[in-house]
């Protein structure tokens, strides 16, 4: 059955936001490849006290700081971020080759986290598709979100899953939601708190 130049309009209006965003998330991955974001490794120290931590987990030496005398246990940072980078590790243990996989993971969280901010932006009031494509292409290409989606670091993947967080929460919120948006908004927050001690504030 054809379909009728109606329903074409209607289809065509609900893929522009999408294809907006694609466009968007297509800038924001050039935009990290300019900046060549390997040469950033060692800029905080914090990235290489997250990378080396992680080959001591991958090498079964437990969480600790292989880089300071006496190997003390990690205490500064939650594990989940350097558990996930343990797998970098694992996969490719050649150093420096494979920061390129370690970037990946920062790179993936922020994909994630730029479409949940396009997701959270569409639903606030008074705010049209339009307006929250330009409010998440100005998050994505901010110099800032940049820089961190660009280095070993923790703060996209938490921004990530805190933004997830607190969606879920307000479905979970609705008279019809069932105990799926609670457990999965307890998931994500229990995540969050184990990327970074922020996240906290979050669950409260």
């Amino acid at each position: 059955m054809p379909i009728s130049d109606a329903m074409k309009g209607i289809l065509c209006r609900r893929a522009l936001p999408w294809l907006g965003l694609a466009l968007v998330l297509i800038l924001y991955l050039v935009s990290i490849l300019r900046l060549h974001p390997r040469n950033f490794f060692g800029l905080t120290l914090d990235d290489t006290i997250y990378f080396s931590s992680a080959q001591a987990l991958a090498a079964g030496k437990g969480y600790i700081l292989p880089s300071i005398p006496g190997t003390p246990p990690a205490t500064k940072y939650p594990i989940l971020y350097p558990w996930i980078l343990s797998w970098v590790w694992r996969w490719n243990p050649m150093f420096p080759a494979n920061l390129a996989g370690a970037l990946g993971i920062t790179v993936v969280f922020g994909i994630a986290y730029v479409t949940l901010a396009f997701l959270f932006l569409r639903k606030l009031r008074g705010i049209g598709d339009a307006e929250a494509l330009l409010l998440t292409a100005f998050c994505a290409l901010h110099p800032t979100v940049l820089f961190y989606s660009s280095s070993v670091l923790s703060d996209v993947p938490f921004s990530a899953l805190a933004l997830g967080a607190m969606l879920v929460a307000n479905h979970a919120m609705r008279r019809e939601a069932g105990p799926a948006g609670a457990l999965g908004c307890a998931f994500l927050t229990g995540l969050s708190m184990l990327m970074r001690v922020l996240g906290v504030p979050i669950a409260l």
